[in-house]
């Protein structure tokens, strides 16, 4: 008997007790956390049996489409063209048969805001693909002067634009020297491309 119940019995008191116990209970200090053998709810799932996996995501990478290089060697069928001195975003390309030293091309060149670089058709395999020389020159504008001289180098029927490049397709300088109406057609040519600038 501890000394607080011989007290009591002294005393004549009867110490209480609770119900279906034969001494007080004892508080017991609250602990800290879950009990060890219970699992964490917060944590990942084991790996054990009956566990579920998560999948982890894979990152999506996107790719862009691939760009076409471009040709560094113009294809059999294609002629390849001859650069002549100068810097200006305008080609002008002639026929192997043509002068761009004439009077009537020295006038066309003046038309233009700028100086054009003249190139002509390469008369044997050392002439370099037209996109090749417009990528490295930065050439806008590329004016062919003759429908053959047209269909060599683009072998076939000459697209509106080559790269960045508009293509304008005008008669030959020897056709020009001769036929006014043809000189009326390509001046018209030059309009509509925006070569002839505005007052």
């Amino acid at each position: 008997m501890s000394e607080r119940s011989a007290y009591l019995a002294a005393l004549g008191l009867t110490d209480w007790v609770r119900r279906g116990s034969d001494a007080p209970t004892e508080e017991r200090p609250a602990t800290a956390g879950p009990a060890s053998n219970e699992p964490a709810s917060d944590g990942p799932a084991s790996d054990g049996p009956g566990a579920t996996k998560t999948a982890t995501p894979t990152p999506t990478v996107e790719r862009s489409a691939p760009q076409e290089p471009i040709a560094d060697a113009k294809s059999p069928g294609r002629a390849g063209i001859t650069l002549g001195p100068g810097k200006g975003s305008c080609l002008f390309l002639c026929a192997p048969g043509d002068d761009e030293s004439s009077a009537l091309a020295s006038d066309l060149a003046r038309v233009l805001g700028e100086p054009p670089v003249w190139a002509h058709l390469a008369s044997d395999q050392s002439g370099q693909p037209l996109e090749l020389a417009i990528a490295e020159r930065l050439f806008t504008q590329v004016v062919v002067f003759g429908e053959a001289a047209a269909r060599l180098v683009f072998d076939g029927a000459p697209p509106p634009t080559c790269g960045p490049a508009r293509v304008t397709v005008v008669d030959a300088l020897t056709r020009l020297g001769r036929d006014a109406g043809a000189r009326r057609s390509c001046w018209m040519a030059f309009k509509a491309a925006g070569l002839v600038p505005r007052p």
